[in-house]
């Protein structure tokens, strides 16, 4: 997610705060989690970067929705409809991982 979220050299830094406080977490957690520094990470410290994954795993798959409207625009919808299923499909896994994710924090 960090180098995903880095906007070039000299930027991990602020990616890595970008990234820590889509988990809820402070960069200083997250930056001692990924050195290894925590030898045993609390569950709070797992859900949070397991939230903030499926938040950028959403925020991915948005733009690929977005690209592929484009293109289906473009081109035509009839080359596109092995995608269109392939995405749709892929949207209904992320969705009901998200809510067992969700269940797990609750339950």
């Amino acid at each position: 997610m960090i180098e995903k979220e880095s906007r070039g050299a000299g930027d991990q830094m602020n990616a890595m705060q970008r990234v820590a406080a889509r988990c809820g977490l402070s960069a200083r957690q997250l930056r001692r989690f990924i050195a290894g520094d925590r030898k045993e990470p609390g569950w709070s410290l797992i859900h949070g970067i397991r939230v903030g994954w499926f938040s950028f795993l959403e925020e991915e798959f948005r733009k690929v929705q977005h690209d592929l409207a484009i293109a289906k625009r473009k081109y035509g919808g009839d080359h596109f409809e092995d995608f269109d299923t392939e995405v749709q499909a892929l949207d209904q896994k992320i969705q009901a991982a998200k809510l067992r994710a969700e269940q797990e924090r609750i339950g």
